[in-house]
C-alpha cells in the first residue's frame, strides 16, 4: 500500500477528509520517527500506549 492509497483507506475509515487523513498520517510518521530515533525512550513510548 502506498501513500496516497493509505490517506484513502484513513479517510475511508475515519470519515476524515483526504486532507485531514494526509495530515495525520504525516504527524503519525512523523513521531514513529521521532520515536525510533530516541531508542531507548521508544520501548516505554509504546508501552504506555492504550489500546
Amino acid at each position: 500500500m502506498n501513500k496516497s492509497e493509505m490517506v484513502d483507506s484513513l479517510s475511508a475509515k475515519t470519515g476524515l477528509t483526504k486532507a485531514d487523513s494526509k495530515r495525520a498520517l504525516e504527524a503519525f510518521i512523523e513521531s514513529v520517527m521521532e520515536c525510533v530515533a530516541n531508542l531507548p525512550a521508544c520501548a516505554t513510548c509504546w508501552a504506555s500506549v492504550d489500546g
